[in-house]
């Protein structure tokens, strides 16, 4: 009831005089906002895209140095094809990138070229069909030297006609490798070669031949030879120039002797 007096009475306004004039023209207005009202959409209303989407990221929690995957999923959940889809992502944090992948390559993908920022963009090349799912994939790989945790932020979807779409943060932990342990040498004790036990010669006897019974020899025969006794060696015994010669030899020794012998007795 109050709507109606409102509407029905005239439109004041206050001039600078202070006096009060009706306008008919307000009223006019007023009757035309109601009309229209009901057939213009309300701008307020969100018109986000029938999609489902979704990150997943492994391992978790991954070790600083390896590799680290996220795959993004996209699906139509409505009833009419989606045309010009575009996936957006951020490389995250204390990462490099190292590849990137869209399924049966029904995607067209822009990766980020060196110092520039970095964004991954995948964009569909036809529609997306109503209950069609995607698969979008990147890898990446963590700092060796990081233990903070890798944040990857939502991935950003649109789809033409629709409002954007933001996907959820993922978070994963990351732990330091354990420094391997250089196991201590354990001395080895001296190693003692034994000494060759010597071996006592073993005496083999070597078969000789099997002895025959003796053979007589004949004993050597010795002849006696026949001696002459001195009697009849010195009866038989003659000088070579006989007796005469014998006497001769004397009588010179003599005549040589007997002058020797006087000299020395006058000295």
């Amino acid at each position: 009831m109050g709507l109606l007096q409102q509407l029905n009475s005239p439109v004041m306004f206050i001039d600078s005089q202070h006096k009060i004039v009706y306008n008919s023209i307000g009223i006019i207005l007023a009757l035309i906002l109601l009309v229209a009202m009901p057939l213009v959409p309300s701008a307020v209303e969100a018109q986000s895209p029938p999609l489902a989407i979704s990150k997943s990221a492994g391992p978790d929690p991954v070790v600083a140095g390896e590799e680290l995957t996220y795959i993004i999923t996209i699906t139509n959940t409505g009833h009419v094809p989606l045309t010009g889809v575009v996936v957006t992502d951020v490389v995250p944090l204390h990462t490099t990138l190292v590849l990137v992948s869209g399924r049966d390559g029904d995607w067209w993908i822009q990766t980020p070229l060196p110092g520039e920022r970095l964004e991954i963009v995948w964009t569909h090349n036809g529609p997306l069909a109503p209950g069609q799912v995607s698969h979008l994939r990147f890898v990446v790989r963590t700092e060796a030297t990081n233990a903070e945790p890798i944040v990857s932020q939502g991935c950003r979807v649109m789809a033409e006609g629709w409002d954007a779409m933001v996907g959820e943060v993922v978070t994963r932990q990351v732990l330091l490798p354990t420094p391997a342990l250089t196991p201590t040498p354990t001395p080895m004790p001296p190693t003692t070669t034994p000494l060759p036990t010597p071996v006592p010669p073993t005496a083999t006897s070597t078969p000789g031949p099997t002895p025959g019974p003796p053979t007589a020899r004949p004993s050597p025969t010795f002849s006696p030879t026949p001696q002459e006794d001195s009697a009849s060696q010195a009866s038989s015994f003659r000088p070579s120039f006989g007796w005469a010669g014998l006497l001769i030899g004397l009588i010179v020794i003599v005549a040589v002797l007997i002058p020797f012998l006087m000299r020395l007795v006058k000295k």
